[in-house]
């Protein structure tokens, strides 16, 4: 007799909607299908783990139960489940429809009395019965041939088995206790009352001493100490618990037979439609046996940290079970799919097919990580490509910018290429012409004086050796600085001093705090200083030397796909962090040089952020600014504090400079406080001056936020999307961070798009006069001149070449405020400002 499989649908649509809370998967329309994801793998794991012959789906009554009329307040304190949660409902219902998968509801009573009668009828009869689900209640059930099959938290096990033992390893009760074990401890998330002050391993004991609820009751008079008093005074509450944890188990159900609920002839064709509608590319339905198998090796995991498995790679437009080996495929005329890790031991005859492919403008050569596979084929020896780059990951990307069902080739193959698919302009226009051109960047690599690094080195532990001696002098005695609870005791305990901030090991001691504590003490401001020099040490003095290749030179590598705004990210290692203003940033910079009798050139957008603000904002006092060659922090400072141009002292500009680009990433008085080391009132007082003075602004921001409220995603000038998670949550934190990630996203996400429109404009102007560019970094891009063009005799050449890119970086995107770009030269990244 073949077993009965029971789906607790809701358990699972809940359960992997909330796996992926932090970064929901969405389609390409924006939707978030987090559930369905993990519902169809869940499914598709079943099917290809267990082959069912008989299984249905059970839903809970979409109305309330007889446990509602028995206790109004039953499951009363849960929250009401998200929208976009309840949304996906009527797609998993879809997706079983099509699938062919019975579905089982009964008005009036939840899945689990369903299930429960369901799970009878298989005892009485026999038959096997295992119930998907990793819901406690349904414990209860278990024995007699009835299991619980739980999504596994082991990698590479689908599913584990809940029988009688594991039960009782589980709770420390059978699973015929379970029932009187609820009705004694509780159920929180039912809202189910149970015995006050009774938890769960009191409960357990009471169980295993006495037995079932009625004898721990007959026996009341013999237990010792406060328990008894609280099972006495819990007695009504703990019956009543016991009758909402109790199962029904003679629900009347439209299948009269568990014949009805056969799933031997199961549609995957129309099952897989609604995946790929839906863009879910890593888990297919397929036919065969008495059930379906999966597309995926590995099938589900628990879904606590769950990343979608890695696709196959594409052929002929379609996924399939086979991983790309060792050649390349076609997938039409004119476009072939090829692995990076095929070219690390390349054929020759692989060689010369992939060198003529690449040569031709006509052909398409697709990869998930078409960046390395460029390079490997530039150090055979390949010129420049010619062929147009698809890559994948950053299709996916582009789709999903915060990550979702796969963002870059690290997740596996999210984005199923089609030849004849239209691909998206962001794409076509920016992002792949942008790969061959960070390859070559990457490929340059930039010199590193090692020996520079290596006396500054020096110089800064004899630096951290004496703020720890200015730091235990403060103290009155050593400690380990790096501690941070031996610092909330000097700081706080010894020092008396005010937490700002508490956390779960005790009081913060954050930099945003450190700061705000430096205005009434100086040892915090000594261990921050300590702080910072540490961290420039470990990361770069002491780090970069150590990653220098045989050419003497550091190859970074830049990340697309590495932010959600479009602004490139640099790893391995990050140059994009070296402090900027601080001494110490420019001594590390300094040891980044042009070869001996070369030079190097930084050209860097004054101020771009803001002049996207003023351009997509449209406020006039912004604009003139920028249309009339203002300082912008110094007309802010007059405007803000009433004074004429003359009259701006260092320290008003600073203040307006702070809230100029603190109103764009939606800092708190609290934040501009601690940077300006004034008082939250004074800042904010500042803040509403600063809107004030530029109302348009502050439209601008209300705008968007309304914008992404209504829409669920924002957009660059260019038309690159961000999905705004939270954006309409109930929760005031979630929000707030949601309406400044949709204020921020445009400006900062334009700029990003206007310096990469730059670096490709670049790279047609600077062809053939051997300049090389090797550096971006936000707003400032880096480029080498070698001997023979930066020679003394060469200087009008030098002159020519800086404003080339200075004309090309201020033309390359027409705004209503010009752009400007200063440009200088300099055999050192650290000589210039």
């Amino acid at each position: 007799m073949q077993p009965l499989y029971l789906l607790d649908a809701y358990g699972l649509i809940y359960r992997y909607y909330f796996a992926f809370i932090s970064k929901p998967l969405r389609n390409s329309r924006g939707k978030n299908i987090s559930a369905l994801f993990g519902f169809s793998r869940a499914l598709a794991g079943l099917l290809a783990e267990r082959e069912p012959a008989y299984l249905a789906a059970v839903f809970d009554s979409r109305g309330p139960t007889f446990r509602h009329k028995l206790y109004p307040e039953y499951k009363a304190t849960r929250q009401k489940a998200p929208e976009d949660l309840h949304e996906q409902v009527p797609l998993v219902e879809e997706l079983l429809a099509a699938l062919g998968v019975p579905v089982l509801r009964k008005d009036g009573f939840e899945a689990d009395d369903i299930i429960a009668t369901l799970a009878n009828r298989c005892k009485q009869t026999g038959r096997a019965c295992y119930i998907v689900s990793s819901d406690k209640d349904l414990l209860q059930l278990v024995g007699g041939g009835v299991y619980e099959l739980r999504p596994s938290k082991e990698v590479g096990k689908t599913y584990d088995e809940i029988d009688e033992e594991a039960v009782k390893a589980l709770w420390g009760v059978p699973a015929g206790r379970i029932l009187d074990l609820l009705a004694l401890m509780g159920d929180a998330s039912d809202n189910i009352p149970g015995v006050k002050g009774i938890g769960e391993k009191t409960a357990a004991k009471l169980i295993t001493r006495y037995g079932s609820l009625d004898d721990i009751y007959q026996n009341i008079a013999g237990i010792e100490g406060s328990v008894a008093g609280k099972l006495a005074q819990g007695r009504e509450s703990a019956l009543l618990s016991y009758k909402l944890a109790a199962l029904e188990y003679d629900v009347e159900l439209p299948a009269s037979s568990i014949e009805e609920l056969s799933v031997l002839d199961l549609n995957a064709e129309a099952a897989n439609a609604i995946l790929k509608r839906e863009d879910i590319r890593e888990v297919r339905f397929k036919g065969g046996g008495g059930g379906l198998s999966s597309g995926l090796t590995g099938a589900v995991s628990s879904g606590e940290t769950a990343a979608p498995a890695p696709a196959p790679a594409p052929a002929n437009g379609e996924l399939d079970d086979t991983p790309l080996a060792a050649a390349l495929r076609t997938l039409d005329g004119h476009t072939k799919w090829v692995s990076a890790t095929v070219m690390e031991d390349p054929s020759a005859a692989l060689i010369e097919d992939l060198r003529d492919f690449t040569a031709h403008p006509e052909n398409r050569l697709v990869s998930s990580n078409i960046k390395d596979v460029y390079k490997m084929t530039r150090r055979l020896g390949f010129p420049r490509w010619k062929c147009f780059c698809i890559d994948t990951g950053v299709l996916a990307w582009l789709q999903q910018p915060d990550g979702g069902a796969g963002s870059g080739a690290e997740n596996g193959e999210p984005y199923e290429y089609t030849p004849d698919a239209p691909l998206p302009e962001m794409y076509v226009d920016l992002e792949a012409p942008l790969i061959p051109i960070l390859a070559e960047m990457e490929l340059a690599g930039i010199k590193l004086e090692q020996t520079e690094l290596a006396a500054y080195s020096v110089e800064l532990a004899a630096q951290l050796d004496g703020i720890k001696k200015e730091v235990y002098a403060l103290a009155g005695h050593e400690f380990n600085i790096s501690s941070p609870k031996q610092l909330q005791d000097v700081l706080f305990v010894e020092r008396k001093l005010k937490p700002v901030k508490k956390i779960k090991s005790g009081f913060s001691t954050d930099a945003d705090v450190l700061l705000e504590l430096s205005r009434e003490d100086p040892l915090p401001a000594l261990v921050l200083r300590y702080r910072t020099l540490a961290k420039l040490g470990s990361t770069y003095v002491d780090a970069l030397p150590k990653l220098v290749g045989a050419d003497g030179r550091l190859h970074t590598t830049f990340v697309q796909t590495g932010t959600a705004t479009g602004r490139l990210s640099s790893r391995d290692p990050n140059l994009q962090n070296i402090p900027v203003r601080e001494a110490e940033g420019r001594r590390i910079r300094a040891a980044f040089t042009a070869e001996p009798g070369g030079m190097l050139i930084s050209a860097d957008y004054s101020q771009i952020e803001l002049a996207v603000l003023a351009h997509l904002s449209g406020d006039t006092t912004l604009r003139e600014s920028f249309l009339r060659g203002e300082d912008v922090h110094g007309r802010t400072a007059q405007l803000i504090f009433g004074v004429d141009k003359h009259s701006v002292t260092g320290e008003q500009r600073r203040i307006a400079k702070t809230i100029n680009f603190g109103v764009m990433y939606g800092m708190s008085a609290f934040r501009l406080a601690g940077e300006l080391g004034i008082s939250r009132t004074e800042a904010s007082l500042f803040i509403e001056s600063y809107f004030k003075t530029y109302a348009g602004v502050r439209d601008f921001m209300r705008s968007l936020i309304a914008s992404a409220e209504k829409a669920g995603y924002v957009e660059t000038l260019f038309g690159r999307r961000r999905y705004i998670d939270g954006i309409n949550s109930p929760n005031k934190t979630v929000k707030s961070a949601a309406e400044r990630m949709a204020v921020n996203t445009p400006i900062q996400g334009t700029a990003a798009d206007i310096v990469k429109r730059a670096m490709l404009n670049l790279d047609t102007a600077l062809s053939g006069t051997r300049t090389t560019m090797l550096l971006q970094v936000h707003d400032e891009l880096i480029f080498e001149c070698p001997a023979s063009n930066a020679a003394a005799s060469n200087a009008a050449n030098i002159a020519a070449i800086t404003a080339t890119i200075k004309t090309v970086m201020e033309t390359s995107t027409t705004l209503s405020v010009p752009l400007r770009v200063s440009v200088e030269t300099g055999t050192r990244w650290g000589d210039f400002h």
